[in-house]
């Protein structure tokens, strides 16, 4: 009996001892990311920090201040921004910044600015993202606004290079 008793101790004692083995191994083993993990681990980064940025330039927007927002922006002549807001669609940087400055002067000012990202969809060299955003004043009437914008990299940053803007009514 007590040669059964020491038998099933000691195959107990190596069966745990090869699982701590096995354990310690696998810990030991850790994934070094590959070139192309690193540079999907990058792109992501770069993605949310877009949004990141997009999120405060629409907050200083709100505040009245268009320079935040106009730094996201591509700087070439293939931009576009339609706004309902804006007194007519533009097309080319100047008269992009000149529409988003009109906006920002349409806002009524000290807006409490929120959002809501609806759908967001990303490619190699451009996104699309899908949002509600919601400018409220002090006085309580707010707008809300339908925006799709698109953006494309350039020299590694994304940028916009088109947003539509529609104003939806009251309730929406």
């Amino acid at each position: 009996m007590k040669k059964n008793i020491s038998v099933f101790i000691l195959l107990i004692l190596l069966a745990s001892s090869f699982k701590y083995r096995s354990k310690a191994r696998e810990a030991s083993i850790v994934s070094v990311p590959n070139a192309a993990e690193k540079a999907a681990w990058a792109e992501k980064a770069a993605f949310d920090s877009l949004m990141v940025h997009l999120d405060e330039a629409n907050r200083q927007l709100a505040a009245g201040n268009t320079m935040p927002l106009k730094k996201l922006w591509s700087g070439r002549e293939d931009v576009t921004f339609l706004c309902a807001g804006a007194r007519k669609d533009a097309k080319g940087w100047k008269a992009v910044e000149t529409s988003l400055q009109q906006f920002a002067k349409d806002l009524p000012q000290h807006n409490q600015f929120t959002s809501e990202t609806i759908a967001t969809y990303k490619g190699k060299d451009q996104a699309c993202i899908l949002q509600k955003e919601r400018y409220l004043p002090a006085n309580g009437k707010g707008v809300t606004i339908q925006a799709t914008t698109l953006v494309r990299k350039e020299m590694n940053a994304w940028k916009i290079v088109h947003k539509q803007a529609d104003i939806l009514p009251s309730g929406k």
